[in-house]
């Protein structure tokens, strides 16, 4: 009864909102972003957000339910305004353009109207990238579909992405469809940068016991659905043990930095090991931004390998529910037929490859290229440029 009252409550005020987000003009150069969820300040909207406050003369505004955020935005001085209230509503009745990443546009209830145009730039490209649903809050492939189709642009990343992915995959017509680039990759191009921070990693030293000798392994797997629960997949491979691991790699003074999905719940317990550590959850921080003070990715279908390997670096691939990915989630392809990285299938190949990696870093440099070409076109490295244009344009 509570429930059904609750949804008769939702819908009056979906109604609402519906009616009068589309009475009240736009203003059209309003634009309005949020992270990968709207409590985060992250992904490719954070870095086209901060390149509009700096160098166009669009309106652009970050919208947040998180205080963090919105403290922290505000501290710097820049346009933040909370995602629920009435100023948040009115934003939103009045924006020109709205920015998102994932598979729906920033609203609150739908006071975002007709009129407004909605920009997806998309979450990442890789493989995995299909329109197969593995949340329980998006039920099935149709559902994500009818989501993507109310953007009014969809991004890409290279030819092969834009065919491949969002046509094939999503179905957005050609009309829709824009290939511009990540804005969360353009400073991976900057290769001066990218070596100083190598080099140096002034963030990762704020935080955990990096000496000038530690180098830096991200560990990143993709999320899993919820009906495969698998936290740590690290873990089922051949022969692991956490603390043999973590033994070795104190040995050999390497720090883990193991990457969680926010909407992850379980965790396994570091507490007792030294060289094995979390990131740290904190909605400010986009993992982005510490890639170039890491030595060495292992990942596994995640997209967070197409950006990595922009800096030409290696990865190492950890799959061991990989027939489950292939048959039973789906990939855009048989990723063992050409992995731009070597595969550990036991714990002494992912030390060994570890070493390897770090050693020899160029030693998979053409295969990364090769993958790159299908996946990122490496010609886009200005694409919070690309996007600011392309919706200057539209606006005008």
């Amino acid at each position: 009864m509570i429930h059904q009252i609750g949804k008769i409550i939702r819908v009056c005020a979906e109604f609402f909102s519906f009616v009068i987000g589309n009475l009240i003009p736009v203003n059209k150069s309003l634009v309005l972003l949020h992270g990968s969820t709207v409590s985060s300040y992250n992904e490719s909207t954070r870095y086209l957000y901060e390149y509009l406050l700096n160098n166009s003369h669009l309106s652009a505004v970050w919208m947040t339910d998180s205080k963090i955020v919105y403290d922290y935005l505000k501290k710097l001085g820049r346009p933040v305004v909370m995602h629920r209230s009435v100023n948040g509503a009115w934003h939103y009745m009045r924006a020109g353009v709205v920015v998102g990443n994932g598979s729906s546009y920033p609203t609150l209830l739908k006071f975002t109207g007709i009129s407004t145009i909605k920009i997806c730039l998309h979450h990442g490209v890789g493989p995995r990238s299909t329109n197969a649903a593995d949340t329980g809050r998006i039920k099935s492939s149709f559902a994500i579909l009818n989501n993507y189709s109310k953007f009014d642009y969809f991004n890409s990343t290279s030819r092969y992405t834009d065919i491949v992915i969002s046509k094939l995959q999503f179905l957005i017509p050609d009309a829709k469809r824009i290939s511009f680039g990540l804005p969360r990759c353009d400073h991976l191009f900057d290769k001066k940068s990218v070596v100083e921070r190598g080099q140096k990693k002034p963030q990762l030293r704020l935080s955990y016991p990096v000496e000038e000798s530690t180098r830096c392994v991200l560990y990143s797997p993709t999320w899993r659905p919820k009906e495969y629960p698998l936290t740590f997949p690290m873990s089922i491979i051949e022969g692991f043990s956490i603390a043999d691991f973590d033994k070795w790699l104190k040995e050999k003074d390497i720090l883990l930095l193991v990457s969680v999905h926010p909407l992850l719940e379980e965790l396994e317990d570091f507490s007792g090991y030294t060289n094995v550590h979390y990131l740290e959850q904190n909605p400010t921080v986009d993992i982005n931004q510490l890639l170039p003070e890491i030595d060495l990715l292992i990942t596994d279908y995640s997209s967070i390998a197409t950006d990595y390997m922009l800096m030409d670096r290696p990865v190492v691939y950890v799959m061991p529910d990989y027939e489950y990915y292939l048959y039973n989630f789906g990939l855009l392809e048989d990723m063992r037929q050409s992995l731009p990285g070597m595969e550990a299938r036991s714990l002494i190949d992912l030390q060994n490859l570890i070493l390897k990696s770090i050693d020899d870093p160029g030693k998979m440099s053409a295969e990364r290229e090769r993958y790159l070409s299908k996946f990122y076109d490496v010609n886009k490295t200005n694409a919070c440029k690309s996007v600011s244009n392309f919706i200057e344009g539209l606006v005008e």
